[in-house]
């Protein structure tokens, strides 16, 4: 599958974990990525977008993640 162009996630899409830097872990105060596995598909429940940072929620794990350390799959 190929990669969405640019930023927007929504609901309900498939994103893989790339990693994260600590400095895009702690900036908006999001939840330990450590968590998540590198490579592995996640499912977007729920999109925040502010002004400098967009937080994603997943299915079936608790708490927010930087946006910037997923890759997006086209449905």
């Amino acid at each position: 599958m190929a990669k969405k162009k640019g930023p927007k996630m929504e609901t309900n899409d498939i994103v893989v974990f790339t990693g994260c830097s600590p400095e895009q872990q702690r900036f908006g105060e999001y939840s330990d990525h450590s968590i998540l596995k590198i490579s592995c598909e996640y499912q977007v429940t729920e999109v925040e977008v502010h002004s400098y940072h967009t937080r994603v929620k997943l299915s079936g794990i608790d708490g927010w993640f930087n946006s910037v350390c997923f890759d997006s799959k086209e449905k």
